[in-house]
């Protein structure tokens, strides 16, 4: 299972998270200092693993339907994208594009830097304006 079961602050809400800081275009030297990716949990080597895996299985061709499935399985309303990690690459978001688009009773919701990438903000700005998407930029 590629996708988390929730966690203490949101409760049963899935979500997704990658690697702290390989994933993460537009961090900032306050991000580097700061992360709480770098503290906690975060740094159980099984989370590492875990958000590792994510990382792979998200560069695979079968990542949408995977994600869609279980997604689907969970009923939850809504996902949480990235407590860690972020969007790295436009096919990365294109394909949470996809994923957002296919269930649309969904909703989709966390905090990105990426938006200090030139390179980035088309796709966001497409993935953001679906309905079922709340993105703000992370401070």
């Amino acid at each position: 299972m590629l996708i988390s079961r929730g966690n203490l602050k949101l409760g049963k809400l899935p979500g997704f998270s990658l690697p702290v800081f390989t994933t993460c275009p537009g961090k900032t030297a306050f991000c580097d200092q700061f992360c709480f990716g770098m503290y906690g949990m975060f740094t159980l080597a099984q989370i590492r693993d875990i958000n590792e895996r994510r990382l792979d299985a998200s560069l695979k061709s079968d990542f949408v339907p995977i994600i869609i499935k279980e997604i689907q399985k969970t009923r939850a309303p809504a996902f949480r994208l990235h407590v860690i990690g972020d969007f790295y690459m436009p096919e990365y978001i294109e394909k949470w594009n996809q994923i957002a688009t296919e269930l649309t009773e969904v909703a989709f919701f966390g905090s990105t830097r990426s938006w200090r990438c030139d390179y980035l903000i088309k796709p966001l700005e497409e993935f953001r304006d679906l309905p079922n998407v709340y993105m703000k930029a992370s401070i």
